[in-house]
């Protein structure tokens, strides 16, 4: 999981301006009229990133 972190800065070529953006475009979105919808997707997206991190620790 904190390998996709470091992808999201190099994507962004460590353009924190960039990063700070794309965090409250985020942020934002749970107040949107889809945003408890928004909500699920994160929660579930990031339980499966927690999972997958703890997998991969526990094969090593």
């Amino acid at each position: 999981m904190w390998q996709r972190f470091a992808d999201l800065v190099e994507l962004t070529d460590d353009d924190r301006a960039a990063l700070c953006g794309a965090f409250l475009t985020i942020a934002a979105r749970p107040r949107r009229p889809d945003g408890a919808q928004a909500l699920v997707l994160f929660r579930r997206k990031g339980k499966r990133a927690f999972e997958t991190e703890q997998d991969e620790a526990v094969s090593k």
